[in-house]
């Protein structure tokens, strides 16, 4: 994961960069948001109350089968992307590419 992901989550989540450890982000109450699989459900939870966790799974899935050419006509096809976002890594690596994608369209809206 680079920097600009890390920036892009931690900007969604509400994070504060720590400068006294590089690349350390961290709640107000100075929890560090570590991108494991804890941080990975608040990130969820934080979807979920902002309306945004539906749009993200499909977005997802719309990627996934795309890029690995997975066929929504194999039966276990939601299984494997439950599966996969299981990882935190792909997890995070997801939500950036989402959050990138959202940024878009919301600058082309604006630019409309």
């Amino acid at each position: 994961m680079t920097q600009e992901d890390k920036e892009l989550i931690a900007g969604y989540m509400g994070l504060i960069f720590n400068p006294a450890r590089l690349s350390c982000y961290q709640y107000e109450d100075g929890r560090e948001f570590k991108f494991n699989s804890n941080d990975a459900s608040r990130c969820v939870k934080e979807m979920q109350k902002r309306g945004d966790w539906e749009y993200f799974v499909g977005d997802t899935e719309d990627t996934l089968i795309y890029n690995i050419r997975y066929h929504k006509e194999h039966h276990s096809y939601k299984s494997f992307l439950v599966a996969w976002l299981f990882n935190s890594e792909n997890f995070f690596a997801a939500m950036s590419e989402w959050l990138k994608r959202k940024g878009n369209e919301i600058q082309m809206t604006n630019e409309e």
